[in-house]
């Protein structure tokens, strides 16, 4: 007999279950194949998204320490841009994609502020 999912889930290492919980890891996903939500979820198409990933990506990446796997470029422009979107607290954001509420008010200004510094120059020109 088959056990039921929910089993298999308590059953799994304690670190396992944030990451199968995450709107990161699951939803987003998911988004990235339906155009149309991903645009409502996130204000942006993905091809947007991409672009603005390419753009600030090096920006944000973080390296990974012996005490703890760093938060990727990805997921940090993902809450971000949630947050923006949304204006949803922080604490929100933060149960959402399974990361401290403190790590989100760390991460929405630090990339607000990448994403700010790369498209400055193309969408704000200097006056003459």
């Amino acid at each position: 007999m088959k056990c039921p999912c929910w089993l298999c889930f308590l059953q799994a290492p304690p670190q396992c279950h944030a990451w199968i919980l995450s709107a990161y890891h699951r939803l987003i996903q998911e988004l990235h194949l339906d155009f149309l939500l991903f645009q409502r979820y996130f204000r942006l198409d993905t091809s947007q998204f991409d672009e603005l990933f390419v753009r600030v990506g090096p920006r944000i990446a973080r390296q990974d320490t012996s005490f703890q796997k760093a938060i990727g470029a990805s997921q940090r422009l993902v809450i971000c841009l949630r947050y923006l979107a949304t204006g949803d607290s922080l604490q929100t954001i933060s149960f959402s994609y399974r990361v401290g509420t403190a790590t989100v008010g760390r991460i929405v200004p630090e990339v607000a502020e990448a994403i700010f510094e790369c498209l400055m120059d193309d969408f704000m020109p200097q006056p003459t």
